[in-house]
């Protein structure tokens, strides 16, 4: 397949987190298939149907570049989401752009509609995410949110709820929000994958790369 390939800095450039140990699925989840394609890479491709195709941001520089994707290297490793955050609004300042796209790679599903529902919250607003139990992504963050966030992971304050509470606007999930949204263990996208099954021209099972 061919390559997804950063596109040229606009508004926003978007980035898939992937540093996670996967400790609770087992193996590195990113790389687990859901329909014959790893998760990583379907997120990737949801991701560029509204902009530039995304960075992964991972514990191992070009840790995916077998699947065409282009990885960068987690400043602070084993820090959690929030230092993968950081990376993204790094990165994402250094293009010149205003706000990060951030998703994480075991998402089950990522439709366009919800991506351009983040999009679309106004340019004065910090951050945004779909509520529900602080799944801050996929969300969208303004890249002038980079000093706290960093400020955070040098006093070890980690947490993600305090930052979006500070600053985030918690928009309604959409009404095609799945029960369960990530694949955190194996028998969550076991059971996701049985369920697309039943549905008409829906094909595949999920298994594990190795």
């Amino acid at each position: 397949m061919p390559p997804l390939t950063p596109s040229p800095s606009g508004q926003f450039s978007s980035y898939i987190l992937a540093g996670g140990q996967s400790r609770r699925f087992g193996s590195d989840k990113a790389l687990a298939r859901l329909q014959g394609e790893p998760l990583i890479l379907r997120v990737a491709r949801a991701l560029a149907q509204v902009g530039p195709a995304p960075l992964v941001i991972a514990d191992q520089a070009e840790k995916y570049q077998h699947l065409g994707l282009v990885t960068l290297l987690d400043h602070v490793p084993q820090q959690g989401p929030l230092a993968g955050l950081q990376r993204a609004l790094e990165h994402g300042a250094n293009q010149g752009c205003a706000r990060v796209l951030v998703a994480a790679c075991d998402l089950l599903e990522l439709p366009a509609h919800w991506l351009r529902r983040l999009l679309a919250t106004p340019a004065t607003s910090s951050a945004a995410f779909f509520h529900g139990r602080w799944d801050p992504f996929p969300g969208l963050y303004a890249t002038r949110l980079l000093p706290e966030v960093t400020e955070r992971i040098h006093s070890q304050q980690l947490a993600l709820q305090p930052l979006l509470s500070a600053h985030a606007v918690a928009l309604p999930r959409p009404p095609d929000w799945p029960a369960v949204a990530q694949a955190n263990t194996r028998d969550q996208l076991a059971d996701y994958a049985s369920r697309i099954r039943d549905v008409p021209h829906a094909s595949g099972n999920a298994e594990t790369e190795t």
